[in-house]
């Protein structure tokens, strides 16, 4: 009976032990592979938001989230005092929405004031830097679609409604660096179906801009765009607007819901292709301008 007892508690003693392994191997096996699944995932906050100043990031917002977004442009610093540089003239302002149908991909849509600009637009993460390395940087499409909502006079006598459309497409890459530095550029090109007389239908552009964190998710925010004169795409031996460069310069100061920018600029229209074609205010002179934009997330 004692040799019997024993044999069961030397039994009982090996499963113990036997469980024991396994369930540690498991908890390894699982602690391994939360791992493995965090390293794919992308790397935190690379910006604030999906708008950097005048541009978008290459950032896209999760799915089932949405954005409310409000741009506000002063006036040019033309008349100096007199209308305290630009705060007291009128104004430029969009409103749009984003939602985030997946993690890659957000629609979203607009509506511009001065040039009663109304924008469909797009964003598509093609690939995202990883926590683990193994991609280094980001990759995205954005693009959109807009009708011109002025008076069917603007377009000529031989006025069709698709006169009123214009498209603008990019592609954006960028890489956060440390928890304080990101930056990114861009190409893109825009394309109206109607123009102004002597003024081309097709720009290309390039784009550079970042952000550095100060001090917990408040910023310095920064970009430079920059039209292209390309005689394969022009069809006059000296376009009559070749476009002008832009800089901003500002602050970002975020919150979990929100992220506010304040910033100077020389581009006053907000819808991207109408800046890159049309825009005239001269670098750092009177045709700059106050801005800020305001992001609201649900």
């Amino acid at each position: 009976m004692r040799t019997i007892m024993t044999s069961i508690l030397c039994l009982m003693m090996f499963f113990g032990v036997y469980i024991t392994q396994v369930t540690a191997q498991e908890e390894v096996q699982e602690e391994q592979a939360v791992v493995e699944d965090d390293s794919k995932k992308p790397v935190r906050s690379p910006f604030e938001g999906t708008l950097l100043i005048e541009n978008q990031t290459f950032k896209v917002q999760p799915k089932g989230s949405l954005e409310l977004y409000i741009h506000h442009r002063f006036g040019r610093f033309d008349n100096g005092l007199s209308d305290l540089y630009g705060i007291y003239a009128p104004s430029n302002i969009r409103l749009g929405i984003l939602y985030g149908v997946t993690n890659k991909l957000s629609i979203g849509f607009g509506t511009e004031k001065n040039n009663k600009m109304q924008e469909f637009q797009w964003k598509y993460a093609i690939m995202s830097q990883n926590r683990g390395g193994t991609i280094p940087v980001f990759l995205t499409y954005y693009g959109n679609f807009v009708i011109d909502g002025n008076n069917k006079d603007k377009f000529g006598e031989t006025y069709k409604f698709i006169h009123r459309f214009s498209y603008f497409n990019e592609l954006l890459v960028g890489r956060k660096f440390t928890e304080k530095l990101t930056l990114q550029c861009g190409i893109n090109f825009s394309h109206f179906n109607s123009v102004d007389t002597l003024n081309d239908h097709d720009k290309m552009g390039l784009n550079f801009g970042g952000r550095f964190k100060i001090w917990n998710d408040n910023s310095l925010i920064f970009e430079y765009n920059k039209p292209l004169t390309i005689k394969s795409l022009s069809e006059f031996s000296d376009p009559n607007n070749k476009g002008v460069d832009n800089f901003a310069i500002g602050m970002e100061f975020g919150t979990s819901t929100h992220a506010f920018q304040v910033f100077l600029s020389n581009w006053e229209h907000i819808i991207p292709q109408k800046n890159y074609m049309y825009n005239t205010n001269a670098l750092f002179k009177k045709g700059m301008l106050l801005g800020f934009n305001i992001t609201v997330r649900f």
